[in-house]
């Protein structure tokens, strides 16, 4: 498993506010404390949003070339149909043989 580490403003915020905080200046401390866990929240709510998107695109594309795949096949039974039996694949009765 990966693991990645990223260093940002939210974590400065919460360094500095916690040395704010035990500093006994509380007021900023505790603003900084806020802004960083928010910052951290908003950050991974694009994380996975970003995520998310990534895995509807791969969807997307799945889905078209299976599609891609269903129109060759009947393309294919088309001109097999076609070089095999003729255009019509009815006898002279109209019926299947």
């Amino acid at each position: 498993m990966k693991y990645n580490i990223d260093v940002g403003h939210p974590e400065a915020l919460l360094l500095c506010g916690t040395y704010l905080m035990v500093n006994n200046n509380y007021g900023f401390g505790l603003a900084l404390l806020l802004l960083g866990l928010l910052g951290g929240i908003f950050r991974t709510g694009l994380k996975f949003h970003e995520e998310q998107q990534k895995a509807e695109e791969k969807e997307k594309v799945i889905k078209e070339v299976s599609n891609a795949g269903e129109e060759l096949a009947q393309g294919i039974i088309q001109i097999l149909g076609t070089l095999v039996g003729g255009k019509d694949s009815k006898g002279p009765s109209g019926d299947l043989h």
